[in-house]
């Protein structure tokens, strides 16, 4: 049961995912570091905090 709003709204996904060299799951987007695969809690925090450094 895949409508063709579904289907694009993956396609767009799998295209920005490709484009950011995701290639897996998971993967995730925090400012502008791309990280492809697991990380612990620790170091998300750490890229959370080092990215609202960057913004000020």
């Amino acid at each position: 049961m895949e409508s063709p709003k579904t289907a694009a709204i993956i396609q767009r996904t799998r295209e920005a995912a490709a484009a950011l060299e995701i290639n897996g799951t998971p993967g995730l987007v925090v400012g502008d570091t791309v990280v492809a695969g697991a990380i612990g809690f620790d170091e998300l925090v750490k890229l959370i905090a080092e990215e609202r450094n960057k913004q000020g």
